[in-house]
């Protein structure tokens, strides 16, 4: 009975989103002002009238308000990157969540967590697997479902950490790749998983077979949750290899040098748009940096235009090469070593260099002294990182 509730409210979620889409979607021919949230909001009492059916408690119902308005801001201001708000599919899962802006930390027990209006006395509780222990104030919780598993995510409040003081010994730079996921500049190398290629055929038969069902039917709605439960499984991989590698590298150094990449314009090349999606670089700095600002430490990025390919990390003198060369080989002074690496290890200098107005003399020699560095994955080689 309450996940048949809890169906219903985000089905009446995605009717009032859809509502209010189909409202301001003719403003945006004609170049009229959107409505704002507080607008929205004063619509809700008439329409929850109208629609007597619509059972959603009010905060819920609001943040639709509050999403939108952002949606239509981002659109306002770049209407190329941000497209208009679409209208939410019912056989697709489109509308997924149920955000309460406003929640009280008694209403969360060790087994179970209380939802407000989902019912009188224990119909109110439901029955929860907790990850871990919440710490600092709560703030906000969301009820999400993926496919046929229910998820609350808790969002806390924890105050400030005294950030470090910038040492060189516990900096490191990281050059992101598609055939190694990450070259660290101490020589460390995480090898790409390949996650998805490892599951494209069993994807690509569950996708086949859903393709080859009646659209609206419930053999089709099944086989479209075979292949999100697919997905789900492809994605939980991803983020466990993730946050494993990035709480590695917090755990070992402070402060953590990469390159601003691009990752919209990268995905317009439909030859690398699959691979560069199953990285999921952008994903990984996030994890990174959260838990290296738990720790007082700092994500610092270089500029896009910076060169750090082209660089010789040992004399600094300029040599552009192609994609497909992967070692560098200096003109100058002769250095050979992988790119990637070389990269990193720019990627260091560069950022020393900007934020701190320091020169990272003698980092190559430091990794390498005969320009032949052994490149060592870090799972096999886990001397790589500074324990403590």
């Amino acid at each position: 009975m309450q996940e048949v509730i809890l169906n219903q409210w985000l089905a009446q979620e995605r009717f009032l989103w859809n509502h209010f889409v189909a409202q301001e979607k003719p403003k945006k021919d004609l170049n009229q002002k959107f409505l704002s949230s507080y607008d929205l909001d004063c619509q809700l009492p008439f329409l929850k009238k109208e629609y007597q059916w619509i059972i959603v408690p009010s905060q819920p119902l609001q943040q639709i308000s509050r999403f939108l308005e952002l949606d239509l801001q981002a659109y306002k201001k770049n209407p190329k990157v941000h497209g208009f708000p679409k209208f939410k599919k019912k056989y697709f899962q489109e509308y997924k969540s149920i955000y309460f802006p406003q929640f009280s930390e008694n209403w969360i027990a060790d087994k179970t967590i209380q939802i407000p209006c989902l019912g009188r006395g224990k119909d109110k509780q439901i029955r929860l697997k907790k990850h871990r222990d919440m710490s600092g104030k709560l703030k906000t919780v969301s009820i999400t479902k993926d496919v046929d598993r229910w998820y609350a995510c808790c969002s806390c409040e924890i105050p400030d950490v005294c950030p470090l003081e910038f040492q060189l010994e516990n900096a490191v730079g990281i050059d992101m790749g598609l055939k190694e996921f990450v070259v660290l500049s101490d020589a460390s190398v995480i090898d790409n998983p390949h996650l998805l290629k490892k599951s494209q055929k069993k994807l690509s038969k569950a996708q086949h077979d859903s393709d080859r069902k009646k659209l609206g039917s419930k053999n089709r709605i099944k086989a479209k949750q075979q292949v999100a439960r697919i997905h789900r499984k492809i994605r939980n991989k991803r983020k466990d290899f993730q946050h494993k590698e990035t709480c590695s590298i917090a755990k070992a150094y402070d402060f953590v040098f990469t390159e601003n990449l691009a990752v919209q314009n990268m995905m317009a090349n439909h030859h690398l748009a699959k691979a560069i999606g199953d990285v999921s670089w952008s994903q990984f700095l996030l994890l990174l940096e959260y838990k290296l600002l738990q720790k007082g430490g700092q994500l610092l990025k270089i500029g896009k235009s910076d060169p750090s390919s082209q660089l010789c990390s040992r004399c600094n003198s300029r040599h552009p090469m192609p994609l497909s060369e992967r070692t560098y080989t200096c003109p100058v002074c002769s250095l050979e070593m992988d790119r990637d690496l070389n990269a990193a290890i720019n990627i260091l200098q560069l950022g020393i260099r900007k934020y701190f107005g320091k020169d990272a003399v003698g980092t190559t020699d430091s990794i390498n002294t005969c320009g032949d560095t052994q490149v060592v994955s870090m799972k096999q080689e886990a001397t790589a990182f500074k324990r403590w």
